[in-house]
């Protein structure tokens, strides 16, 4: 008797195929997320690119839960689709010769994995985590460092340390943590000159968010 073959679960990330892009001088490393884009692109959007997105830009006008994930998929849309067009792609060169049935097997999945739910972080596409806002608040917090007279990640990075590597504070771990910052700048400022205590406080300023921001 033959044991009937397991279906194979792939993660978004997983590749499909890889696409030599001539112009480019490079190639295309295909993922499933772009396959569960296409799919729903043809499938439920009729092939227009600008409905599929206005679809995530309508639903973020709405939630507050699961913003970052709707923008990573907005960005992989609008990334998915420039590459398609710079290189004068159709979805069928994408996919290949199989692009017919793949685009009716993965359907069902592609509406699970990205109309239905959020995905976990670790399987997020670097477009999906690299989002526009995202590379704007990272400019905001350490853009044009190397522009100040003394770089603030002189002092930003031995900062850092002083946190846990993870996970939250008890209200004496606060106390305690707050005591070792407040140890660092006086230390630092004492004989700090004025360029230095520019950067020292900057870096204060930037590590502060950072830390916040990472633990909510």
């Amino acid at each position: 008797m033959t044991t009937p073959s397991r279906a194979v679960t792939h993660h978004g990330n997983d590749l499909y195929r890889e696409i030599t892009l001539p112009a480019a001088q490079t190639s295309f490393n295909v993922t499933y997320w772009d396959v569960w884009m296409l799919a729903l692109l043809v499938g439920e959007f009729g092939g227009d690119w600008d409905k599929f997105a206005d679809h995530f830009r309508n639903r973020l006008k709405i939630v507050t839960i699961g913003r970052d994930a709707l923008e990573g998929f907005l960005n992989h849309l609008r990334l998915l689709r420039q590459t398609l067009v710079e290189n004068d792609l159709r979805v069928d060169d994408v996919l290949g010769r199989d692009a017919g049935s793949l685009l009716k097997t993965e359907r069902r999945t592609a509406k699970r994995k990205i109309l239905d739910k959020s995905p976990q972080e670790w399987d997020r596409s670097p477009w999906m985590i690299h989002t526009p806002r995202k590379q704007r608040e990272a400019h905001a917090l350490r853009g044009n460092w190397g522009r100040f007279p003394v770089s603030p990640a002189h002092y930003a990075e031995p900062m850092a340390r002083l946190f846990k590597p993870s996970g939250w504070y008890t209200e004496n771990q606060s106390f305690a943590l707050e005591r070792k910052l407040s140890g660092f700048v006086d230390r630092k400022a004492a004989r700090a000159s004025l360029p230095e205590l520019i950067a020292l406080y900057r870096a204060f300023l930037t590590v502060i968010i950072e830390k916040m921001v990472s633990s909510q």
